[in-house]
This record gives structure tokens, sequence and C-alpha cells, in this order.
């Protein structure tokens, strides 16, 4: 923990660290990007269409905080033949966003802990991340001390009561945390109420509503953060440690 107090800085990742390209979310399969790649893997493998995609909807249904592993066995499908499909959509469909992807590089050499909070489950999160440089898919290994992902604090950013379960999974002190997204409900109403006092909202070519609680800073550049005090005795740090995964 440095002068400031804080001792942990929270990412989001869509909009933050990357965001969808034009038409990639043209198709969809029970509001999901990834559930026709699915469909398609089951089919090229003999299962009917139409009994795939009723597969994954239930599927879906019996699992409401799923990830995206949870799809395969059902359709006697493995990661390994899956995951090269994911790569590539995400290749093709994503923006990384180098600003906060260059922050989150800086702050982890200079031995700031980062996680992450995302409305993504945790392949996805890592999806999104390996795109970036900042993780692994196939290992699951990441920039990231933890990915506050859907499956594991149980629902969406906006939804009740999962701001204050992810704070408890990470186990440390809201006030001693700062949170970085481009949402002002998500990434700054809801997790100020939950005690962070501290709130970068990223606009991302959407100006943020005029009335935000104090404590939240509007930017349009990531790189912004890093000159902000809160940071200042942490660059002032002569040596880096390069962090690795």
């Amino acid at each position: 923990m440095y002068s400031s107090g804080i001792a942990h800085v929270l990412f989001d990742i869509d909009n933050t660290l990357t965001r969808y390209r034009s038409h990639a979310l043209d198709r969809i399969l029970e509001g999901n990007f990834l559930f026709p790649l699915i469909a398609d893997l089951a089919e090229e493998s003999g299962i009917p269409r139409p009994e795939a995609e009723r597969i994954i909807s239930e599927t879906a249904k019996k699992n409401v905080f799923w990830d995206y592993p949870d799809f395969l066995p059902p359709l006697g499908l493995s990661l390994a033949a899956a995951l090269p499909v994911f790569r590539k959509w995400h290749a093709e469909n994503m923006e990384v966003l180098p600003d906060a992807v260059g922050l989150v590089v800086k702050l982890t050499d200079y031995g700031m802990p980062v996680s992450v909070i995302s409305n993504n489950p945790r392949l996805g999160c890592l999806l999104k991340l390996e795109c970036c440089g900042l993780a692994d898919a196939a290992s699951g290994k990441s920039r990231f001390s933890k990915l506050l992902s859907t499956d594991l604090i149980r629902g969406c950013k906006g939804e009740k009561g999962v701001w204050k379960r992810a704070l408890k999974e990470l186990g440390i002190s809201p006030d001693r945390i700062i949170a970085i997204g481009d949402n002002p409900e998500e990434d700054a109403r809801l997790p100020m109420r939950e005690g962070v006092v501290r709130c970068f909202l990223l606009e991302r070519g959407v100006s943020a509503p005029l009335h935000l609680p104090p404590g939240v800073r509007r930017i349009r550049n990531a790189g912004e953060i890093a000159n902000d005090p809160i940071f200042q005795d942490l660059f002032q740090k002569r040596n880096t440690v390069i962090t690795e995964f």
C-alpha cells in the first residue's frame, strides 16, 4: 500500500480495455455472440442444429451463472476444439483500447495489484484480455490478481448485491480500492455505495451525466490516470517489477 492509501485497482473490460468492432454482434444466439460458434461446432460434429441450440438454451437456464466451458460436455465438445474458434472470433471482432491496456501494464510493472470486474464469465474475460496481451486463455494466467467474473460474483455489476460480493471476494477494504470503467452507474455510483472512494470514469465518446458522486473523475484517456496525485509515490519508485504471466 502507498501513502495515498490505495492498495488495489479494479478495471472494467468492455469499453475500457476492449470494445466490439462494427457488426461484431450481428450474429447471436440467446443474446450471446459465442453461442452460435458452439452450435456450429456441434453441427459439424453431427448434432442437428435445432438440437444443439436446444441444449445450449437448456444449459443456460439450468446454470444461470455459467461459463463457456459448461456448454461443451453436453454437446460432446472439448475446450481444446472450441478455444481456437473462440480466439479467432475475438481476433476478428474485438478492438483493443491501448490507453487502458498501457495503464494496466504500467501499474503492474510498478508493483500495484490490479483485478478485473466484468459482466463476462471467466473464459470470456480471459479471451478479451488475451486480445490485449494481458492474459492467456488456455492457461488462465494473466496480469490480474483476480478475475471477478459473472460466474464468480454471481451476476452482472448492475445487479443488486453484486458489488458487495465482488469486494468481499477481493478481500480488501473498499476505501483502499480504485475503480476504473466507463459506465456511470456500474463503475462509479454502485461501487461508491459500497465504500469505494475513488473512481475514474472513461468517456468513450459518450459524455457522462452531469451529476456524479464526489470522488469520480471523468477522463478521456486512461493515460491521464497515471498523472493523478493518488499515484505520485508509486511512479516515483526507481525500480519497476516486470510482471509476467
